[in-house]
């Protein structure tokens, strides 16, 4: 699925030799969003969480800047785990 959708964006970044394509995941949703009220209370996140809380948009936002940033020029095809310790 994720080729289909970047796929029609590839051919512009190779010809203009640039470009940040960042897919975001999820498999617990443990972020502080409306999606998880009523889901997870603060005990259950400081079960499943080794932070003991649940992870601010932020925080996700923060990484998503470095990626598409110069800072991050010479990462490619990785997978970083914004999770608060959860394996």
């Amino acid at each position: 699925m994720f080729f289909n959708v970047t796929q029609p964006l590839s051919l512009p970044m190779i010809r203009s030799r640039w470009g940040r394509i960042v897919y975001i995941t999820s498999i617990a949703g443990i972020i502080a969003t409306d999606m998880i009220d009523g889901v997870f209370d603060a005990k259950t996140i400081a079960a499943l969480v080794p932070m003991k809380r649940a992870g601010q948009p932020s925080e996700i936002a923060d990484v998503v800047g470095f990626l598409a940033s110069e800072q991050a020029s010479y990462v490619t095809g990785q997978i970083i785990s914004v999770n608060g310790g959860m394996i």
